[in-house]
């Protein structure tokens, strides 16, 4: 006589369907794996930059090369110009120029051309006294000095002004000195003041181009 099947045996028990909940976490588990292996993917396709130098670079290829496309560094950089040279920095596009800037030595600096430096957005990267004076120069004739500040826009030169020198000052134009903005001064009250003496020697002339200084420093500065 066959033995009787329990209901445990005869039946299969009934599974509860996942929950709404349980449905989204696998989902955003799913999801989260996914995307982690897409990164990995894109970090993988990325290391061949990554760890490439710009020796493949030459000088025909430099102009139209898109330096977005690779990280850059100090010595890689330094290398390329040391390499194509002086001609082919000056021939550097304004957003590969933007790029690639941070990264000049000081004398690649002074390699720029006069329309690069009018063109360049100094309010972009560090600067430095050593730098503002590689740039603006004051050797030869004409000096890159002269040549360049009385066409620098109202934007970099409140960059590059904290860096200037005594005979910097001396060449502002006069709509230059009328507008700039004498609140972005960076330094003590006295490092200010003595600014504005330079100003007042170098050009008195000029004098009333100066109303805005007035109107922003305090009288103490001007009768100290």
């Amino acid at each position: 006589m066959p033995k009787p099947q329990s209901k445990e045996e005869g039946h299969e028990i009934p599974q509860n369907p996942p929950s709404r909940k349980e449905e989204n976490i696998l989902r955003e588990s799913s999801d989260s794996s996914s995307s982690q292996a897409h990164q990995e993917v894109e970090e993988a396709n990325r290391l061949p930059a990554a760890a490439s130098n710009l020796d493949h670079i030459t000088e025909e290829s430099v102009r139209d090369f898109d330096f977005s496309t690779v990280i850059l560094s100090k010595d890689s950089v330094n290398k390329l110009f040391e390499r194509i040279g002086v001609f082919q920095l000056q021939n550097i596009s304004k957003a590969n120029l933007a790029l690639l800037a941070p990264y000049f030595s000081e004398t690649h600096w002074g390699w720029m051309s006069d329309k690069q430096v009018k063109e360049f957005d100094f309010s972009k990267v560090p600067l430095s006294k050593e730098i503002i004076n590689k740039v603006f120069s004051f050797e030869g004739l004409p000096t890159k000095a002269s040549l360049r500040i009385p066409s620098i826009s109202r934007e970099s030169l409140a960059a590059i002004s904290p860096y200037f020198s005594y005979q910097h000052w001396g060449l502002l134009s006069d709509q230059q000195i009328g507008n700039f903005d004498f609140s972005r001064l960076q330094g003590t009250d006295k490092e200010k003041q003595n600014i504005l003496e330079n100003l007042f020697l170098l050009l008195e002339e000029h004098l009333p181009m100066l109303t805005n200084a007035f109107n922003f420093f305090p009288r103490k500065i001007f009768l100290s």
